[in-house]
């Protein structure tokens, strides 16, 4: 079927973009684009060679677009929820065997890290990275203590008097028996309890009228001074029995033995220090041998000699020591129970 000129006029202005020459425009303002002069247009083609291409594109060119539009209000920012993050068990593993020594010493972690799926991990256990260990327990476990034997004390009196000088008198098992024979002491020269006072004064800073003073010193021993022509002091020496741990392996042919290690010294006066007390008599040997091997270590022991006694076979040795003569030897005494 054959178009008609009509037809196809209609059809290239429906298919055109811009408006015709001959339609006037109106802008969003609403002021009128009237359209260009002949004269105008005359002008350009004659000035311009390609005319006819430029005019057809400015025939072509949508009016509105000279005109400035408002621009649009900007819109909000759409908020974007983020899908739910899925953990995977095999990374999260992986990553902290690769976690760097800094963080494990920031961490503190005192939990144990959890040991990798065999079936995940396919490496060697010698290619896998150091595991984490946890540090080191400022607490560790006491061990068991074994229990220590019981201690044996025994209680010795010594005295100065006008008789014996300085003198060892006997050995208790307790306090309280060796404070009886010491009130007993007292009571024969007529010096009663009651006049001793309790002080850690000196006798000599008191005055006249008292008659006596007790005191007990840093080592447990109980010492007892009084104004006595007969008496100057007597104490209660507190020492342990080195080598026992009950009184019944002291025993004896019915008796309840021990072997002191004792140090004489002086010439006009004699003085009487007690080393120790011990279990066996060989025990107390080694202990005077200790004892003047250290008061011997500056100058040594000059003359020194030893010997046995014939009767009951103790120990016994004598030398002098910065000029003064000692005699060491070992003494067996019977505990009064």
């Amino acid at each position: 079927m054959a178009m008609s000129i009509a037809e196809f006029t209609s059809a290239v202005k429906a298919l055109n973009l811009g408006p015709s020459r001959d339609q006037a425009t109106t802008s969003l303002s609403g002021t009128v684009l009237q359209k260009p002069s002949s004269a105008k247009r005359g002008k350009q083609k004659s000035s311009n060679g390609k005319g006819s291409t430029q005019n057809s594109q400015h025939r072509r060119r949508n009016p509105l677009a000279d005109v400035k539009q408002s621009p649009a209000p900007p819109r909000p920012p759409e908020e974007r929820v983020p899908p739910p993050a899925v953990k995977d068990v095999s990374t999260s593993s992986s990553k902290k065997k690769r976690s760097t020594g800094h963080s494990r010493n920031r961490r503190k972690s005192t939990k144990q890290p959890s040991k990798p799926d065999a079936s995940q991990d396919t490496k060697p256990p010698s290619a896998l990275s150091p595991a984490i260990t946890s540090p080191p327990n400022p607490f560790p476990p006491i061990p068991p203590q074994t229990p220590t034997p019981p201690t044996i004390y025994v209680y010795i009196v010594q005295s100065d008097d006008i008789y014996q000088g300085e003198a060892l008198r006997a050995i208790f098992p307790s306090s309280d028996l060796a404070q009886t024979l010491i009130n007993m002491y007292l009571s024969g020269i007529s010096i009663s309890p009651s006049d001793i006072k309790e002080t850690n004064l000196q006798l000599a800073a008191l005055p006249l009228s008292t008659i006596g003073v007790r005191r007990c010193h840093a080592d447990s021993t109980i010492e007892i001074r009084v104004r006595h022509s007969i008496l100057n002091w007597v104490k209660i020496l507190r020492r342990e029995v080195l080598g026992a741990d009950s009184f019944s392996s002291l025993t004896r042919l019915d008796k309840v033995l021990v072997y002191l290690a004792v140090d004489t010294y002086g010439e006009t006066e004699k003085f009487v220090y007690l080393i120790g007390v011990y279990a066996t008599k060989d025990a107390a040997w080694e202990a005077c041998k200790a004892y003047w091997g250290k008061l011997g270590y500056l100058d040594g022991v000059e003359r020194l000699e030893k010997w046995r006694d014939p009767k009951n076979g103790m120990y016994h040795a004598s030398g002098v020591v910065g000029g003064r003569k000692h005699e060491w030897r070992v003494e067996e005494w019977e505990v009064i129970m």
